[in-house]
């Protein structure tokens, strides 16, 4: 399958119970519907070749012959991680309520909102070395100041946060992966119907519960390590960073065409006061691919990620 957004992969997906799962992610969480999902090449991880080296020929003397070169690549392993949860709700509750099916309903979609936050959370923050069974996030990839693309803002508190600039390109940019031959994007929601469930111990008590089962199947692939920049060091409360350098760094984004900024909510007001500061006209609000207003800075569209919190100082 071609990379494609969620809301593409979901609208081919025979499963249209699917739909409003999607809708309840993306309203929640944008940065769901803009990066690019990819069925991954395997079950359970995504290999890839990346080109560590590319041939640059030589200049020759006429008569003199050509020695030749090649490429080198090396093989990248993304992992997947797999996050899952089970509403268990007593069927007498659910009996009793004035609409039993929008009771259920209800509490699924606290479920989803609490899954796809720590999605989201993954997705910058993952890390295999904290636990084993999840992926390892952007933080985690660019994690030293000496990395390419690894800015410092000069903050030196212990309580910083960062900005990022992330491409979605589709061939080489930041890509959210989902297990090979899943339909779903990874993403599954099962009605396992009424239990008869111990409910205590101490007395053999049981009760009848409804249950739905949450998964989330899925991992994050970096292609290019310049797909994605990290402006890190960020104090926020106390205004230490340079919100002209972060913004000039946006303007010179490799692609601009598939690249968007997303920062916390307190970096979102400083960015914006300091564009105004710089023309009046910096801001726009183009329509988004799925038809909603957003917010261009420069041309380029900014969002809110509140996931994006307190982190150590990177040095």
């Amino acid at each position: 399958m071609a990379n494609l957004g969620l809301s593409d992969v979901l609208v081919r997906s025979e499963n249209k119970t699917l739909l409003p799962i999607f809708n309840r992610l993306r309203q929640r969480n944008d940065i769901m519907s803009h990066l690019q999902w990819k069925e991954a090449s395997h079950k359970t991880y995504h290999r890839f070749l990346h080109r560590s080296s590319e041939p640059s020929g030589s200049f020759v003397a006429l008569g003199e012959g050509i020695s030749g070169s090649r490429s080198e690549v090396g093989v990248v392993i993304e992992p997947m991680g797999v996050l899952k949860d089970l509403s268990e709700i007593p069927e007498d509750i659910v009996r009793v309520s004035q609409n039993p099916m929008q009771f259920r309903f209800d509490e699924d979609v606290a479920f989803l909102d609490g899954l796809a936050k720590k999605l989201v959370a993954s997705i910058f923050y993952g890390s295999q070395a904290s636990d084993a069974n999840a992926f390892n996030g952007l933080s985690t990839r660019y994690n030293a100041l000496s990395k390419f693309n690894v800015v410092g803002a000069g903050g030196s508190g212990g309580s910083d946060t960062s900005a990022w600039i992330i491409s979605n390109s589709a061939d080489d940019g930041v890509a959210v992966i989902y297990p090979a031959g899943s339909g779903s994007a990874g993403i599954t929601m099962r009605d396992r119907g009424m239990q008869y469930v111990d409910q205590s111990a101490s007395n053999n008590a049981r009760v009848f519960s409804v249950f739905t089962e949450f998964e989330f199947a899925m991992g994050l692939a970096v292609a290019d390590h310049r797909a994605a920049l990290r402006y890190c060091n960020i104090e926020p409360t106390t205004n230490i960073f340079d919100i002209t350098e972060f913004i000039d760094l946006c303007k010179e984004a490799w692609d601009l065409s598939t690249t968007r900024a997303y920062v916390n909510r307190l970096v979102w007001g400083q960015v914006q006061k300091a564009a105004l500061a710089q023309s009046g006209n910096s801001i726009t609000y183009p329509e988004d691919s799925l038809g909603r207003q957003a917010t261009a800075i420069f041309g380029m569209p900014f969002h809110m990620v509140e996931q994006l919190g307190s982190e150590a100082t990177v040095s």
